[in-house]
């Protein structure tokens, strides 16, 4: 029933019959008095209408109501019906005087409008005046439904959405979209996407939504470009098209130059981009500046969810390139908040952390036992994010934790998304927790039904494949199924052979064109090592896939003792950011060389890179002496040349400098332009960086160098 109050409200002005909504209540309420139709509720209605609106005293037909059929009734309520559909002609043919009567009837439907009191009070408005509704009237229309759905059951809110009038409302809208002011649009668009309005089924409404959004963008205030954005990621339906997208993130960017925004619509503006997987690089940046400018006064002010919103939201839209000290301040809010803080506020910039390789560090206790104690309010979301930042840092929870936490796993995997069970999978390998049993439920049940049904894509498949690698060599028992465990080893191949190489490809070599630009990206980081090595005149081979196929190896050398050694340029991808931490899925990737019979030392391609490249090659040689890898004496000479010519140009004064032989470069007593042994040997040493220095288990090396055992014969 339409709950109408308008008699409490102050009374129109005069003139009470010249609006034609006014002319139609009259003619209703005429109708309903003469031919005794119309239902109780609607009577009341025109009642309380005729009275608010000030119109004429009805008319009522002398000696009361007729008597009539049945049949006469039903054909006057059609016709009443027809004639109240059918608007009249205003009075006078005077432009103005029309427009004004246009004016006065739409706020006369905003009024009712708004004091509608549920949901299916609006539907009955707009059944009645959707003819007749402007875009002001159709805007507040759609926030008033929004409003009252929030307090709505689901199933009331279900039923509004699949209403007729309400698939009217849209299709006015998309008609609407042209004329409507950025106003007008921005609330438009927040109303229906708070609803959850299906507005990819109403065909031209989302491409008139991109268009006036182009349009009006660069008029945008800052509320504007943050609901708009907003909006559009509620809505799920997919990015804004490419010109409403470009003149949104424009428009951002310059609000947050000007530092226009505040830390809510900053919060809001990078959730939003976040969710919407867009890459500006121009707009990140600007908000990373506006949220540290002045000592991050911006960050310091807002409230936790806020703080993780930008955390999250960044790592997002950057592809994990994220500005440490906005990471460490979101972790010591998140740590020194305790229970004041949300679960999904916590893991979201855990996520944040594992997506940056950002290693939480010492926030790591407080932010567990915050987890520990909030474990029945974690979502599937919270506990596939949580595990998959403990593999990522292969961080294993401290013991008073892991029980809770491993059983709310447990509880919450019927409930998994296939990618989140997957995750949840791979964090328990790397993080040491293979012996558990939410970790053999996924092997036995969880992971085999979402393969059987087709629902592993191949990224999920290589995450899964890694999980299970982790947890065989952690001694657990528990296999997949054979058949799927080929599956997930081919998919496991096809990342391997996508991986960065360090011989470039022959496209590479030849240069020129899309495609040797794009092989040479793929060759980096280790192709500048492998030319290196090919200049000190050093054999080796680069690329070595493992017997068992497992893994493959950057570069492969013969040491001194029959030894063999894998050499790994570290990318960015194998430690951690801040603390330089080996990562757990390098850890795992050290520990399927060992067994394949290597002895493993990584390389920083970033050190390599930064020596200036005079020093590059005796950077590399030194290293190599002190792994007992033989280097020419005459490349070795050419080496020192090299460093020594170099250091001498770029000394003040340009003048040579005398410096010893190989022997004084290697006993660290040679001038500060040449890299002594003791510094390279300290870099193999650091157990950060370099691998296990106890002897190789296998028998020989891999690659067909020797007789390395395979892990799984069955793979």
């Amino acid at each position: 029933m339409r709950c109408l109050r308008h008699s409490g409200r102050a009374a129109a002005a005069p003139a009470p019959n010249a609006c034609p909504i006014r002319r139609r209540i009259r003619a209703r309420a005429a109708e309903c008095v003469s031919f005794d139709v119309g239902s109780p509720s609607e009577l009341r209605r025109l009642r309380t209408l005729t009275q608010s609106l000030q119109l004429d005293g009805l008319p009522a037909p002398a000696g009361g109501l007729p008597e009539r059929s049945a049949a006469a009734r039903a054909a006057a309520a059609a016709a009443a019906a027809a004639a109240l559909a059918s608007a009249p002609a205003a009075d006078g043919g005077d432009a103005a005087v029309a427009g004004s009567d246009a004016e006065e009837e739409s706020h006369l439907i905003s009024r009712e409008l708004k004091d509608c009191s549920c949901c299916q009070d609006v539907l009955d408005v707009l059944s009645d005046e959707l003819s007749h509704m402007s875009p002001h009237n159709t805007v507040t229309a759609l926030g008033r439904l929004s409003a009252l759905a929030k307090r709505a059951p689901a199933s009331d809110r279900a039923a509004a959405l699949a209403a007729p009038p309400f698939g009217g409302l849209l299709r006015l809208l998309a008609r609407q979209l042209p004329e409507m002011s950025a106003f007008q649009l921005v609330n438009a668009l927040y109303s229906a996407a708070a609803l959850g309005a299906p507005l990819s089924r109403v065909p031209g409404l989302l491409p008139a939504a991109d268009a006036a959004v182009a349009r009006l963008a660069p008029s945008f205030n800052d509320r504007d470009v943050c609901s708009a954005l907003y909006a559009y990621a509620l809505l799920r339906h997919g990015k804004p098209g490419s010109g409403a997208a470009a003149a949104l993130l424009a428009r951002a960017q310059s609000l947050l130059d000007a530092r226009a925004l505040e830390g809510r619509g900053v919060s809001m503006l990078l959730w939003a981009v976040g969710s919407l997987g867009l890459r500006h690089s121009g707009l990140t940046g600007a908000a990373e500046r506006a949220l540290l400018a002045d000592g991050g006064a911006l960050l310091r002010g807002m409230a936790s969810q806020g703080v993780a919103n930008c955390a999250w939201g960044l790592a997002k839209a950057t592809g994990g390139q994220v500005d440490a000290a906005l990471l460490d301040h979101a972790l010591s809010v998140m740590a020194s908040l305790g229970d004041d803080v949300k679960p999904q506020e916590v893991l979201n910039t855990l996520w944040a952390c594992a997506r940056c390789r950002h290693d939480p560090q010492a926030a790591w206790g407080p932010l567990l036992r915050y987890c520990e104690r909030h474990a029945a309010a974690l979502t599937p979301a919270d506990v596939a994010s949580l595990f998959h930042a403990l593999g990522t840092f292969g961080r294993t929870p401290e013991p008073g934790a892991a029980p809770a936490l491993l059983a709310r796993a447990r509880e919450l995997l019927p409930r998994m998304a296939p990618l989140e069970a997957a995750s949840l999978y791979r964090g328990l390998g790397l993080a040491g927790l293979a012996d558990s049993d939410a970790w053999r439920d996924l092997t036995g049940d969880a992971l085999p039904a979402a393969w059987a049904a087709g629902q592993l894509s191949d990224s999920t498949k290589r995450m899964a494949f890694q999980g299970f690698l982790a947890g065989r060599l952690s001694g657990a028992a528990e296999a997949l199924p054979a058949d799927m465990l080929l599956d997930l080893k081919a998919a496991w191949d096809q990342g391997l052979a996508a991986r960065p190489r360090a011989a470039p490809p022959a496209a590479a070599r030849r240069g020129g064109g899309a495609g040797g630009a794009a092989a040479a990206r793929r060759a980096a980081p280790g192709c500048e090592v492998h030319s290196l090595l090919e200049g000190l005149g050093v054999r080796h081979d680069v690329d070595v896939a493992t017997r068992d196929g497992l893994s493959v190896v950057d570069v492969q050398l013969r040491a001194g003792g029959g030894r063999w050694v894998a050499l790994q340029v570290a990318g960015e991808h194998e430690f951690a950011s801040n603390s330089g931490q080996k990562l757990g899925p390098a850890a795992l990737q050290q520990s399927l060389l060992e067994k394949a019979g290597y002895e493993v030392r990584w390389l920083s391609a970033r050190d390599v890179a930064g020596k200036p490249p005079h020093r590059r090659a005796l950077y590399v040689a030194e290293l190599l002496r002190a792994l007992g890898v033989g280097v020419p004496d005459g490349a070795l000479r050419a080496a020192e040349q090299q460093a020594e010519g170099g250091a001498a140009a770029a000394a003040p004064g340009g003048g040579a400098r005398r410096r010893g032989g190989r022997g004084q470069a290697a006993g660290g007593g040679g001038g500060g332009a040449v890299v002594s042994s003791g510094e390279a040997e300290l870099l193999f040493s650091d157990p950060k960086v370099s691998g296990a220095n106890g002897r190789r288990r296998g028998g020989g090396g891999g690659g067909g160098k020797g007789g390395s055992r395979r892990l799984f014969p069955n793979v």
